[in-house]
């Protein structure tokens, strides 16, 4: 086809020139003179609205609409329309096959980072630009009306439009009820991932958070309302878990169950923290058998160990130290500045005020007590005898320590029991001493008395006989010495 002119086999041409009315008219039209009339025709046509190209074909496999180029010596499609409208722009040796409406294929030299493939230009008609300034991809899509509506779109915009201090927001949005969003429920920042208004992940600092666009933290939850954080069971009876994990270990878990917890988890570490709602309370329990509940003070930096509720069912207040069989154990060891009127207290039942009510007098035989011990009840599986056993045993007066000295004795000394004023009573007996050489014992049911474990306590003696012979004398030292506070050796 070497020198072959338009006019010439195997082109053939038309040129016309368009009548009055503003219809369309036909500038120029180029086709195949070997084939079907227009088969493979370029026609070039002037409309009201401009002037169009048009590619047509005869042939049900032809192309529509190809423009190709040389390139190094081979010919080469650039631009590629389908008769289903699909358009491929690239470089193809072969026939393109565009697979989707716009289909780019921009081939590169790869292992040299980033090749930018698309480029859209926003050139400025007028003004200067500025923050707030960018451009808007919007999608469309039909309504149940069939209505061309926007769903979405793409905004880029400056925050700082100044030259050689480029920043830009990208933000997605969304169609709600109708409208447009007016917070982009996602954005991209050259440092931040944004959701919403009050939401971002800070890629510098790997910091997330949630009601808040500035996070301190590695997780930062601001909330207007109460609830700030919300974790709930899958089903009722089953529990949520919030669980911390270190090396892929779970060392530390906040349960909330939906019904009553008990026994033991294995699985579970051994200073899990659970809370229990199903009696509308607040319950703390070590979850394995073996665990510990353990309470500080002091910060982080200087936590000390104010307490702890063992294994064993016991409470530990101010040591570590448990014994299987001590429910209660205090230890109440400070330092204090000597002053005088220095006090120490370990344990100190504070002043209190009862408000009786009413006008029903109180006939409790038990008494309306401050601080009551009442009667414990020891048992044992197998036949045996206990030597000694008490409601409340004080093992002894203060010891002095160090350089420290005590008062000499008498008021002033120190005491096992101190009983500043008021009434005591004691209804039982009461013992001065060993039991069996008690220098005092009393029976309080009988009143009785004996003194230095004499045999038997005896009631209030009477002392008879003449006191002008050895009749009332003889008496008396038989009654002092059934007490027990002589021993009568006369003859």
């Amino acid at each position: 086809m070497a020198g072959a002119r338009v006019g010439q086999a195997p082109f053939g041409a038309r040129l016309g020139q368009g009548g009055g009315g503003g219809g369309a008219s036909t500038l120029a039209e180029l086709y195949a003179l070997a084939t079907t009339a227009n088969d493979n025709a370029i026609t070039l046509t002037d409309t009201a609205g401009g002037v169009s190209l048009d590619g047509s074909s005869l042939a049900t496999t032809a192309s529509p609409f190809k423009v190709r180029g040389n390139n190094a010596g081979s010919l080469q499609t650039h631009l590629y329309v389908t008769r289903a409208g699909r358009v491929f722009v690239g470089a193809s040796s072969g026939t393109p096959s565009p697979q989707t409406t716009f289909h780019v294929s921009h081939p590169a030299a790869l292992g040299a980072g980033l090749v930018e493939t698309f480029r859209y230009d926003l050139i400025p008609s007028s003004g200067t630009p500025a923050a707030n300034d960018g451009q808007r991809w919007s999608v469309y899509l039909p309504n149940a009306a069939s209505t061309l509506v926007r769903a979405a779109t793409l905004d880029t915009t400056w925050t700082n439009a100044g030259a050689g201090s480029e920043t830009a927001t990208l933000q997605f949005q969304l169609v709600n009820a109708g409208t447009l969003t007016t917070t982009a429920p996602l954005g991209l920042q050259p440092t931040k991932v944004l959701f919403g208004s009050s939401g971002a992940y800070n890629t510098n600092s790997n910091r997330f958070g949630v009601g808040t666009s500035d996070p301190q933290h590695a997780l930062e939850v601001t909330a207007s309302s109460a609830t700030t954080f919300k974790l709930e069971a899958a089903a009722a009876g089953s529990y949520s878990e919030l669980g911390q994990y270190v090396g892929g270990a779970l060392v530390f878990a906040f349960d909330s169950y939906g019904a009553s917890w008990g026994g033991t988890d294995a699985t579970r570490p051994s200073n899990a923290l659970l809370y229990g709602p199903a009696s509308g309370g607040l319950s703390f329990g070590a979850s394995h058998a073996s665990g510990e509940i353990r309470f500080y003070q002091g910060g982080l930096n200087a936590a000390s160990e104010m307490a702890r509720i063992t294994a064993n069912k016991n409470l530990l207040i101010g040591t570590a130290t448990d014994t299987a069989a001590t429910r209660l154990k205090v230890v109440a060891s400070k330092s204090v500045a000597s002053a005088a009127g220095t006090t120490w207290d370990g344990v100190d039942f504070a002043a209190s005020t009862l408000t009786v009510t009413g006008s029903t007098n109180i006939t409790n035989a038990a008494g309306v007590n401050y601080v009551t011990v009442r009667a414990p009840t020891l048992t044992a599986g197998s036949a045996l005898q206990v030597d000694h056993a008490a409601s409340l045993y004080i093992e002894g007066a203060p010891v002095a320590g160090g350089s420290l000295t005590f008062a000499s004795g008498g008021i002033n000394g120190t005491k096992a029991l101190w009983v500043d004023a008021g009434n005591t009573r004691l209804d039982g007996d009461t013992w001065v001493g060993a039991a069996s050489t008690s220098a005092a014992y009393v029976a309080g049911a009988s009143g009785s008395l004996q003194f230095f474990g004499t045999t038997g306590a005896v009631t209030k003696q009477t002392v008879t006989g003449s006191r002008g012979g050895n009749a009332a004398l003889a008496s008396l030292l038989t009654a002092l010495a059934n007490y027990g506070l002589i021993t009568n050796s006369t003859s």
